[in-house]
């Protein structure tokens, strides 16, 4: 039988793992930005684009910034299951984590009619905006895409 000590111990450690996964162990520089900036960037991206603004003004971060919260996320690591929890979730899912765990919502939800999927786009202060594969953690350039999964020729843009 363990000691109440053990027991103590036990629940702390198990505290701190869960604190740890659910708590950020790092701050971000979260800068704000005008819906005018963000539409200018949206406007940058391949033609044919629907977009619904949910927020009237934005915050992001630096391309640095986005990389530390992708790498500390989990999104990735959840399990695929078609038609229950498959891109357009893994786009969501990731999308609301950041605004709810950082405040940025400088994150495009894509629907991707063009080539039936889902994803992110990332819109960093010190950087074009680029594709986030939220199932994978891949970022790319919209120039260097495989335009199989990310064809933007006909899809809605939900920032």
């Amino acid at each position: 039988m363990a000691s109440l000590k053990e027991l103590t111990d036990n629940i702390k450690n198990l505290v701190t793992k869960l604190y740890n996964h659910y708590i950020p162990p790092f701050t971000i520089n979260k800068i704000g930005v005008s819906w005018d900036w963000m539409k200018s960037k949206i406007d940058s991206l391949p033609e044919r684009k629907y977009y619904i603004p949910i927020d009237g003004y934005f915050y992001t971060c630096s391309l640095e910034d986005f990389k530390k919260i992708i790498s500390w996320d989990w999104t990735n690591t959840k399990r695929y299951i078609s038609e229950v929890f498959d891109c357009d979730d893994f786009a969501g899912y990731f999308k609301f984590r950041v605004s709810l765990n950082f405040g940025i919502n400088a994150v495009a939800y894509i629907l991707d009619y063009s080539s039936g999927h889902s994803y992110n786009i990332i819109f960093p202060i010190d950087s074009e905006p680029l594709i986030l594969e939220p199932q994978t953690d891949q970022i790319f350039r919209i120039s260097e895409r495989n335009t199989k999964y990310y064809g933007l020729t006909s899809y809605f843009i939900i920032i």
